[in-house]
């Protein structure tokens, strides 16, 4: 029981680290969407 506690907890860290890189490098593509969007309409 205490194992699978121990393993649980462990999943639930890694998978919440996988799933805040994910998001902070979909945060990242986005700035750099916004930058050159603002690129292209400051060409305009």
């Amino acid at each position: 029981m205490a194992v699978c506690y121990l393993f649980s907890q462990d999943y639930f860290r890694s998978l919440i680290q996988v799933l805040s890189v994910t998001f902070t490098l979909k945060k990242k593509q986005d700035i750099v969407g916004i930058i050159n969007q603002q690129k292209v309409a400051l060409r305009i």
